[in-house]
């Protein structure tokens, strides 16, 4: 644990009353107490828990439900940093949340934890006065594919819970405009309504069809479906792609260092049951695999949808709060038909009689702003009211 303490100088007076998400200094650092940050995406719940324990001169560690995310946490934030399923827990024999473990730090984080499982809500209740808790989350985000039902209304059980201080944000400074704030409220308002907000609002979208898609390294690639991923993965020869940024998955996923050309690019569609070592590019995936990342300004966010499939508020709401800007958002329309087959092979014979790989149609829009803008504020407003 050595290597994750601090480096940085104090920064601030520790006995200075820094007063976050208005909670007292005294409540942040009781034990006794779970504390509970909920809100709009982009609500800074991470980076002002980041500030509080820097000021403080405090080490805490960080947990939270993917290794990407875990990366993407130490290399901001600089604490220790663990996923949630491997540092609060014991995997047996590729399972899972097999057996608890005790908390490495006397303050921890736990973020993402709708990502998660049940037993992760154990934890809390076993945990809490030997160690420090401050969860972090959005409710109305997408939730675990597996028991995300059962996992939201056990999280929802633990906020009511005496010993929970619960907090929800409501301001995001993720938008970078008034267009895209308010927009980002409005999907945050529906989630839990009948109303379909993508069936509503995708024609104020910039609109293309999968054949006039031009994969690339820069942009990235939220695919509704696993089918529609795998007709990325076979249109573009992503399987052989080893110059894309590449993320470690199956029994590599915890590994830093590895060697990339080892091992098989795998779309999620054909990975087999069994624990096994593969790559995926890191701007393409689903909803939930992109969850708590960003899409800048310097980047397109395509969203692939078939023309007939259903995508509720929840999904739509997580894909568009990635965004720094609604103009940055593509609807790419695919055919709905599904791919023949999902063979567990590495490049299907659909990929193998490509004659176009990425390198040929790469191109790059780093810095350029997209030519067409979205006209959506004003209507979706009137729609709602």
């Amino acid at each position: 644990m050595e290597n994750f303490h601090r480096t940085t100088k104090r920064q601030g007076n520790t006995e200075k009353n820094l007063n976050i998400f208005g909670i007292s200094d005294s409540d942040m650092l009781n034990p006794c107490i779970v504390k509970i940050i909920c809100g709009i995406a982009g609500s800074a719940k991470s980076s002002n828990i980041d500030r509080f324990f820097r000021e403080k001169n405090i080490d805490y560690a960080r947990f939270t439900s993917t290794n990407k995310l875990k990366r993407d946490a130490r290399d901001r934030y600089g604490c220790y940093c663990d996923t949630i399923a491997g540092g609060l827990f014991h995997t047996d024999d590729g399972l899972f949340f097999s057996e608890e473990k005790d908390s490495p730090y006397e303050n921890i984080v736990i973020d993402e934890i709708l990502q998660t499982d049940v037993k992760v809500i154990e934890w809390i209740k076993n945990n809490y006065g030997n160690c420090n808790i401050i969860v972090t989350t959005d409710s109305h985000q997408m939730l675990s594919s597996e028991n995300g039902r059962a996992m939201l209304a056990s999280f929802e059980t633990l906020c009511r819970e005496p010993y929970v201080l619960y907090k929800e944000l409501s301001k995001t400074f993720r938008a970078r405009d008034d267009k895209t704030e308010r927009y980002f409220h409005i999907c945050y308002d529906f989630v839990h309504e009948k109303f379909n907000r993508f069936k509503a609002d995708c024609k104020w979208f910039k609109q293309i069809n999968f054949s006039d898609l031009r994969y690339n390294h820069t942009d990235v690639f939220i695919c509704h479906s696993n089918d529609i991923e795998l007709e990325l993965y076979r249109e573009w020869d992503i399987y052989h792609d080893y110059t894309a940024d590449l993320l470690p998955k199956g029994s590599i996923a915890r590994k830093e260092e590895f060697d990339v050309e080892k091992y098989p690019i795998i779309p999620q569609a054909q990975t087999p049951k069994t624990n096994i070592s593969y790559l995926q590019p890191s701007n393409v995936g689903s909803v939930t695999r992109y969850q708590g990342s960003e899409v800048t300004k310097s980047q397109i966010l395509y969203f692939l949808v078939g023309k007939n499939d259903y995508v509720n508020n929840r999904e739509w709401y997580t894909a568009v709060t990635r965004l720094w800007s609604i103009d940055n958002l593509i609807i790419v329309w695919c055919d709905s038909k599904k791919p023949e087959g999902h063979p567990h092979l590495i490049g299907d014979d659909a990929a193998q009689q490509r004659n176009h790989g990425v390198g040929q149609h790469q191109h790059h829009r780093r810095g350029q702003p997209h030519p067409e803008t979205v006209e959506i504020g004003r209507a979706s407003c009137r729609e709602r009211v």
